[in-house]
């Protein structure tokens, strides 16, 4: 099993590229499962009694649940989608939103982490919450693929299919940590 993580602000196009890249392999044959830190997070917050919209009062409950749980453990939340995923019978895991340094770390491990920029971000103090702004400045070595998002969304369809043409022929390279299909 391989993780593809995808880093980005809110709104930057991590969902759709995530739901591009899941189309492409299951096209190809893979087994998919896309799966997120904020799983866990948005449970937690049903609970508080968030209604499921991410409108300014929705975020804010998100963001300050995700801060409890980082604010336990750093690896609070990854090791919950850990705990998820590492038993899974697929080929690939996507996981997309990966917002934080232990995140793409966590998922550089176990394969690659993808980032999406030109577009999304938000206002005011969610724009300004962690969840948005550890990433910034990140180095781009800590991403083996970056889409710039400025186009249509046929562009980013595209662009993703390269990449997942690029990801899915290193499985034929001896030794790859690629699974080959079915595997």
């Amino acid at each position: 099993m391989r993780v593809i993580g995808i880093a980005g602000q809110a709104r930057s196009g991590k969902g759709t590229v995530a739901g591009f890249l899941a189309a492409e392999l299951v096209d190809r044959g893979y087994q998919v499962l896309i799966d997120s830190f904020a799983t866990e997070v948005k449970r937690m917050a049903r609970l508080c009694g968030w209604n499921g919209v991410k409108d300014a009062r929705g975020r804010g409950l998100l963001q300050r649940v995700g801060a409890w749980g980082r604010a336990r453990s750093r690896w609070f939340w990854v090791g919950r989608l850990e705990r998820r995923v590492m038993s899974a019978e697929v080929d690939f895991v996507i996981v997309p939103d990966a917002r934080f340094r232990n995140e793409v770390a966590w998922c550089g491990q176990h394969g690659a982490c993808w980032r999406v920029v030109g577009r999304g971000g938000l206002e005011g103090a969610a724009g300004a919450d962690a969840s948005e702004t550890e990433l910034d400045g990140a180095p781009p070595e800590w991403f083996s693929v970056t889409f710039l998002n400025d186009g249509s969304l046929e562009d980013l369809r595209d662009a993703v299919a390269h990449e997942a043409r690029n990801l899915v022929s290193e499985a034929a390279q001896p030794g790859a940590a690629v699974p080959q299909r079915g595997g």
